[in-house]
């Protein structure tokens, strides 16, 4: 009997912390994301080679979504002309 007061006692003690932890909880509410509308305003990124940073490349936000995809495409175009080499 005294065992079965004992895990009661301790089952409820867990119950009600729980509703008091969700009760503290505050809703988040979404951030917007930052929007530029300056199309042609200059990103800088860190140019590196072996770990080295040897300066900095500024293009636009289209220049450099043109070079990343031409980047995947070489990559892509490399990765499958070493599946069809002979060994």
């Amino acid at each position: 009997m005294r065992t079965f007061l004992l895990a009661a006692l301790a089952g409820t003690s867990i119950f009600a912390s729980t509703i008091a932890i969700a009760d503290d909880a505050k809703p988040v509410s979404p951030t917007p994301v930052a929007t530029t509308n300056d199309a042609d305003k200059p990103i800088c990124k860190p140019v590196t080679h072996q770990g080295r940073v040897l300066g900095e490349a500024c293009h636009t936000q289209k220049e450099w979504d043109r070079i990343q995809y031409r980047d995947q495409q070489e990559l892509h175009q490399y990765q499958m002309q070493s599946l069809y080499q002979p060994r």
